[in-house]
């Protein structure tokens, strides 16, 4: 994601408040090609790649994957996939949801846009959802009544 100065750093409450209208925005969107859209208007393509990337690391070590396997695989650095297994032991929640409603629904594999599989626009459902987690009771009551 994008660095910026000290100076442009926003206070923990205003942080708060941008991720409850991201989350609410992302709630907004119905169809895979509207989520895409989305995701190309917010992210960058390193951005998007970046959290596909984590979604895919987060697959591999659930389905037993061993980090060289994941290595090779996806071209990341063991610490990558360390961390993304720490975040999966301590947060994963919106995650195993995600995992838990895709093997109900498969999402489809045929191409969103050229050179972007359609795989990596899921990612708004587990930002979602560490949300709602990281939120405090009042938050979460304003996150679940949208």
């Amino acid at each position: 994601m994008a660095k910026y100065a000290n100076v442009y750093r926003l206070s923990r409450r205003q942080q708060e408040e941008l991720l409850i209208k991201l989350a609410q925005a992302i709630t907004v969107v119905r169809t895979l090609e509207e989520a895409a859209s989305l995701i190309q208007d917010l992210l960058t393509k390193s951005e998007a790649t970046m959290l596909a990337k984590r979604l895919a690391i987060a697959d591999a070590l659930i389905d037993g994957l061993a980090y060289s396997q994941i290595t090779e695989l996806h071209k990341v650095s063991n610490g990558t996939i360390a961390r993304v297994s720490e975040w999966l032991r301590t947060s994963g929640r919106g995650y195993q949801l995600l995992r838990t409603r895709q093997g109900n629904h498969p999402i489809p594999t045929r191409k969103v846009r050229p050179g972007r599989r359609a795989t990596i626009y899921n990612w708004p459902l587990v930002a979602l959802e560490e949300l709602i987690a990281a939120s405090d009771d009042r938050q979460r009551r304003t996150l679940e009544q949208i």
